[in-house]
Formats: C-alpha cells, structure tokens, sequence
C-alpha cells in the first residue's frame, strides 16, 4: 500500500485475484463501458516452469510447473496486465483491464475500495486461520514439566 492507503500497482494483480468475482467483474465491465478498451492479448493459458534457489550448491533448478493465464489491454491508451494462477481467462481480462485504468489514472476510489475490502478479508481470513492453528500447538515445556 502506498502512504494514502491506495494499493501499489504492482500489488493489485496479486490482490484482486483474492478479491469477490462478481465484484471484480462488474467493476471491469463498467471500466469497459465508459472508456475505451482494446485487447492487446487475449487471454492465454501456459504452463511456467518454477525455479527453486538451492541453498547448499547456490545453483537453480526447476521444481514444477504451475498453469497461469495472462491477458494484456490497453485501456484510453494505458497498457494493462494480469497473470492469474490456474486456467481463468476471464478473471486474466478483468484484472488487466482494472490495471489498465489504474495505470491511466481511472477508477481510482472505486479500485481502491475494491483492493482494501480485498485485503481486509484476506487478513481477517489469514487470522481466523492463524486462531484455529493455534489451538492445535503444543506446548513442549508445559509436557517436559509433567
């Protein structure tokens, strides 16, 4: 986040890959309703190859694969990107185009809105889970003192 609480650019395309679908893609639409958007690249789906850092040796090596898709826009003369994990052509096309606007200086309340609800639900998720997880830790000193 930036110091005005508005997301980075380069921490929407991780972000609203977390965020509602349905608001995500309402939010796309009415970008592609009230500006100009050309797609550059249409959504395509591809495998990556993972590369992982050895730690022991120092050298590289490729670990798997992961399915990505990537879609490229240009929103009232701005480029925009996306790259979503798994094969979500839809999802690529509406991230790139939110980015498009974000790099145009467009929709900037509205993304914001969208990334922080975003953020805040994602953290909330994070810590119910860290409390669940909790309670399943053992206490090693408490079990060496019985």
């Amino acid at each position: 986040m930036n110091e005005d609480n508005s997301p980075a650019r380069e921490d929407l395309n991780d972000i609203l890959q977390h965020a509602d679908d349905r608001e995500l893609h309402a939010l796309a639409t009415m970008i592609r309703t009230d500006t100009e958007v050309r797609t550059l690249q249409n959504p395509t789906s591809q495998t990556l190859l993972v590369p992982v850092h050895d730690p022991i040796s120092g050298n590289s090596f490729y670990c798997g694969e992961i399915l990505a898709t990537a879609a490229v826009v240009e929103v009232a003369g701005k480029s925009g990107w996306a790259m979503v994990m798994d094969d979500k052509a839809e999802l690529a096309l509406d991230i790139a185009t939110v980015d498009g606007a974000w790099a145009a200086g467009l929709y900037h309340g509205e993304i914001t809105v969208l990334a922080l609800k975003t953020v805040a639900q994602c953290t909330r998720r994070q810590q119910e889970n860290d409390s669940r997880t909790a309670t399943t830790r053992v206490n090693f000193d408490k079990m060496a003192g019985s």
